[in-house]
């Protein structure tokens, strides 16, 4: 029988910061060049196919209940696609010689800077750690329940780098009803927070004053087709918007919530491009399987399928296609009023005939837009892509590529660096 004493939480905690104390002073004698070719070198061993480290992550995910393996494979490969050891070399200069553009300015790492995981998706557990080490702050994670492997893998793919670096990554398990704990995680001069913004806003009354917080709350992402650019065949596109549904099982910000299609004739272009992508999810089920739904998941799917069939026998033009059991389903809205995506693999098409309704039919979830996938007519995309920037969204791609954001993409539209660090400047002594 395992004894755990009530305290061993904070024993733990207080062990982790005492030799990040150590480890502080390790990464400042290095520097960043030294460290940033490091952790260049670690990202090139996440990125390449044969990966052990990716090949880890996809069984052990699978094994802890997580997602399964295959599905890690699909998501990790498009993901790291072009997050290479080169490309956070140029996110850090560029980021550097931004912030530094004025004279005599220079940025200083904080102390040590706390992050707290949240969500079942390996990217960011992949992400936030590298690029506080990047600016020299050792670094204690507090993984998500969801995800307890993917940041103590991160910190022993380091360490198998460089032994001396892999000392300022710190990996921390605690229940967050754990109040003692948690108030000892956030005495830190630096917290980075992800989850839900009810979540954010209660770590934020547990910060001591002085403390940089760097949140990243409830995001969501959607897909906008011009209805002008549907063509006859629109099975290729179909199979680009499941493929942003399936992968990670639609449980994170970068997954589709909603589709619309905008323009004349939308009513049609849902018609058309429903069942479409219903096929499309349904072939992807073979090949990548979705992951297990949990109870209040499931009810919530059923609940919102059922909602649609009523409308419909009342008389509304929502249709419902559905697979086995919960495992996708494809709601074909007759109007564009924003309803509930419980995620696994559920996705709405709304219509909105005029251009200009799409700000009122986007205004439900304009402050929390993440990504928008878009396709339109050439001389109409830029168009496009300047209502939704203007709505909130941080980033527009192509349908296909929305769980691909490049490294230096500006997360929630914010620098990747600049919230890491502080901004001085010395200005010259016109006495000397």
């Amino acid at each position: 029988m395992k004894i755990q004493w009530p305290d061993e939480n904070q024993e733990r905690l207080n062990a982790a910061r005492g030799r990040l104390e150590v480890a502080r002073e390790i990464l400042l004698n290095r520097g960043t060049q030294s460290v940033l070719a490091v952790l260049a070198q670690v990202l090139d061993d996440w990125q390449q196919a044969g990966s052990p480290w990716r090949a880890r992550l996809a069984q052990e995910l699978d094994g802890a209940g997580g997602f399964p393996a295959d599905l890690t494979r699909a998501g990790l490969k498009l993901g790291l696609e072009t997050w290479s050891g080169d490309a956070l070399r140029e996110t850090i200069e560029r980021e550097q010689s931004a912030l530094l553009s004025g004279s005599g300015r220079r940025w200083v790492s904080f102390s040590s800077t706390h992050i707290v995981l949240a969500g079942a998706i390996p990217m960011p557990s992949l992400l936030q750690p590298i690029l506080s080490l990047a600016c020299l702050s050792p670094v204690l994670v507090k993984p998500s329940s969801r995800d307890p492997i993917t940041a103590p893998l991160l910190a022993e793919s380091i360490r198998a780098v460089d032994e001396e670096i892999g000392t300022a990554l710190e990996v921390v398990s605690f229940p967050s009803h754990d109040d003692a704990g948690l108030n000892l995680f956030l005495e830190a001069p630096c917290i980075v927070a992800s989850g839900h913004d009810a979540t954010i806003r209660s770590l934020a009354t547990r910060l001591q004053s002085t403390a940089r917080l760097v949140p990243y709350g409830h995001r969501l992402s959607i897909e906008v087709i011009d209805s002008e650019s549907l063509t006859d065949d629109v099975s290729g596109l179909a199979q680009d918007i499941a493929f942003d549904v399936v992968l990670w099982d639609q449980q994170g910000c970068l997954s589709p919530a909603g589709l619309y299609v905008v323009g004349p004739g939308a009513a049609e272009g849902v018609a058309r491009l429903g069942p479409a992508i219903a096929a499309a999810l349904e072939d992807l089920g073979e090949t990548l399987p979705p992951g297990a739904v949990e109870t209040e998941a499931a009810t919530q799917i059923v609940h919102e399928r059922d909602q649609a069939t009523l409308r419909s026998a009342a008389g509304d033009p929502p249709a419902v296609l559905a697979g086995a059991n919960t495992s996708w389903t494809v709601v074909l809205e007759g109007d564009s009023t924003w309803r509930p995506c419980p995620g696994h693999r559920f996705l709405r098409l709304y219509p909105v005939e005029e251009t200009r309704e799409l700000e009122n039919a986007l205004a439900p979830i304009g402050p929390h837009l993440s990504s928008a996938a878009l396709v339109a007519l050439p001389e109409r995309r830029a168009a496009f892509a300047d209502r939704l920037l203007a709505l909130g969204a941080t980033r527009i791609c192509r349908p296909g590529r929305m769980q691909a954001p490049p490294l230096d993409w500006p997360h929630d539209g914010q620098s990747l660096l600049a919230p890491l660090v502080r901004i001085t400047q010395q200005e010259p002594d016109p006495a000397l």
